[in-house]
């Protein structure tokens, strides 16, 4: 029987993690430091496995994860490093808007959420490239009526990121007008009528 040396049993020089704390999802690198042995395994924390000498992979979901990395020798003794990489969730937008008539405040209530952190920083994109803010709750006065892409965008207390997107209609004022007939004699009842344009909305 051969009795391998403890150092041979032993031998794992370890990894290397480019990208270890992001934001999902999280691309990290990760680099072999044990060439030319016989066989490497990966364990990424999360019930996914590689056996790959260099690997890379790319995690979805936020929480703290324990890489494991077993080297092989040629002799078949096993050896396992384990390190931990980081990686935290995408702020969750979500806002209101309220009040659309042209030449009045329209009102954004923002309601976005992190979970594990808090957000930080607001930016508010009107569709107009002067028209940013970085007020949590805004309103805005939009220089013309019509359909404008609104945007708000998140930053947690760990950097990460988030964006979206809405449509936000402003409607033009009506344009009151009427006729009426002012011919008639003392006692007769006289005809109104009413002329007035929504401008592309209903009157109601």
């Amino acid at each position: 029987m051969e009795i391998l040396p403890s150092s041979v049993a032993t031998t794992n020089n370890g990894f290397s993690m480019l990208g270890a704390t992001g934001c999902t999802p999280q691309t990290v690198n990760f680099t072999n430091n044990n060439p030319g042995l016989l066989g490497y395994s990966w364990d990424f924390g999360n019930g996914n496995t590689s056996n790959d000498s260099i690997s890379s992979f790319v995690f979805l979901n936020s929480g703290v994860h324990d890489v494991t990395l077993t080297a092989i020798t040629k002799d078949g003794c096993e050896s396992s490093i384990v390190k931990s990489n980081n990686v935290f969730e995408l702020p969750n937008i979500d806002f209101t808007s309220s009040q659309f008539c042209f030449g009045e405040a329209t009102h954004f209530n923002d309601f976005s959420s992190v979970d594990n952190g808090t957000i930080i920083d607001w930016l508010w994109d009107f569709d107009n490239a002067s028209a940013v803010t970085n007020t949590q709750h805004p309103s805005y006065i939009f220089a013309n009526s019509g359909v404008f892409n609104v945007s708000l965008t998140s930053i947690s207390d760990k950097g990460c990121v988030s964006t979206k997107k809405e449509e936000v209609v402003i409607y033009e004022l009506p344009s009151p007008n009427f006729t009426i007939n002012n011919s008639v004699c003392l006692n007769e009842e006289f005809e109104i009528t009413d002329l007035s344009e929504g401008n592309g909305a209903e009157i109601v």
